[in-house]
C-alpha cells in the first residue's frame, strides 16, 4: 500500500518537475544573468614596461550582470605574476662577483620577481547569432588601476638588513596609474548549463609614474612618468545565476 501511494506521489510531481525545467530553459535566453568567474592568462609586456620586466601570468576573479538585451557591466580584479625581471636596482650592493654580503658573511641570494595587479570597471556587448543562444563574440572596454613592483625575495639563509622589511620599499620601484583595457573573444553560455566560458585578446594601457618617495639605487626620489601596456590572452570560467525579471526566480 506504501509502495502504491509513493508511486502515486511521484506520478503527480512529475508534470511539476517537468514543467519547471521547460520553464527554466526558456528563460535561459530571456533573463538577467549575475556571472561571478574566475580567469588565467598571460601576457607580453610592451612600451616602458618591456624595459622592466619579461612575461607575466595573471589570474583573475571577476563579477558582472548580464542583461536580457546581452549588454553587460562588472568589476574585475587580476593579480599579475612574473620570474624575469630586466634592471637590478640592488646592482649597488653587489660585489665583484655580482654576489651580495649576507650579515654572516656568506653571499645572499636575493631574488627579483615581478607583481602587481589590474583592477577596474568594464562594460561591454555580447554579440550572438540567433536569440535562442548565448554564445558569441564579446567585446568590452573598461578603465581602472595598474600597479606593478619589483619584489625583493631575500634569502633566509643569509640576512641582509638593506634589502628586509620597509627597506624593500627604497628599491622595488613601485608604480601606478589609470588605466584603459580592451578584449575581444568568444563567450558561451550554453542552455544546458555545463559551458559557461570565454577565451579572447587582452590589451590594457596605463599612464602610471612612481610612486616612490625615494628609491635607493638612484639615490634621489623617482618622478618618472610611465607607459605601460600588457597584450595577451585570457580565459575565464563563469558560474551563471539566471534571474528572471517577473517571477524573481533565480536558476543556477
Amino acid at each position: 500500500m506504501r509502495l502504491i501511494l509513493a508511486c502515486g506521489i511521484l506520478l503527480l510531481a512529475l508534470p511539476g518537475v517537468a514543467q519547471g525545467t521547460a520553464e527554466v530553459r526558456r528563460y535561459d535566453n530571456d533573463t538577467h544573468v549575475l556571472a561571478p568567474s574566475f580567469s588565467y592568462g598571460g601576457h607580453v609586456p610592451a612600451g616602458d614596461l618591456a624595459t622592466r620586466f619579461g612575461p607575466n601570468l595573471t589570474f583573475g576573479v571577476g563579477i558582472e550582470w548580464l542583461s536580457q538585451s546581452n549588454w553587460f557591466f562588472g568589476l574585475h580584479y587580476n593579480y599579475l605574476f612574473g620570474q624575469q625581471v630586466k634592471e637590478d636596482p640592488l646592482s649597488i650592493l653587489r660585489d665583484a662577483d655580482g654576489n651580495i654580503p649576507g650579515e654572516n658573511g656568506e653571499p645572499s641570494f636575493v631574488a627579483l620577481r615581478q607583481r602587481g595587479f589590474a583592477s577596474g570597471i568594464h562594460v561591454g556587448r555580447l554579440i550572438t547569432r540567433s536569440t535562442q543562444a548565448r554564445a558569441g563574440l564579446r567585446i568590452e572596454g573598461g578603465i581602472g588601476i595598474l600597479q606593478h613592483k619589483i619584489r625583493i625575495q631575500e634569502d633566509p639563509q643569509s640576512f641582509v638588513a638593506l634589502v628586509y622589511g620597509e627597506y624593500k620599499k627604497g628599491w622595488d620601484r613601485m608604480a601606478n596609474g589609470i588605466s584603459l583595457r580592451q578584449f575581444v573573444g568568444w563567450q558561451v553560455l550554453s542552455q544546458n548549463r555545463r559551458i559557461n566560458f570565454y577565451a579572447g585578446v587582452e590589451i590594457e594601457e596605463a599612464f602610471t609614474r612612481s610612486r616612490r618617495s625615494y628609491d635607493f639605487a638612484q639615490m634621489r626620489p623617482l618622478r618618472e612618468k610611465r607607459f605601460d601596456m600588457l597584450i595577451g590572452l585570457r580565459a575565464g570560467w563563469i558560474m551563471p545565476f539566471y534571474i528572471h525579471e517577473n517571477t524573481e526566480e533565480i536558476y543556477y
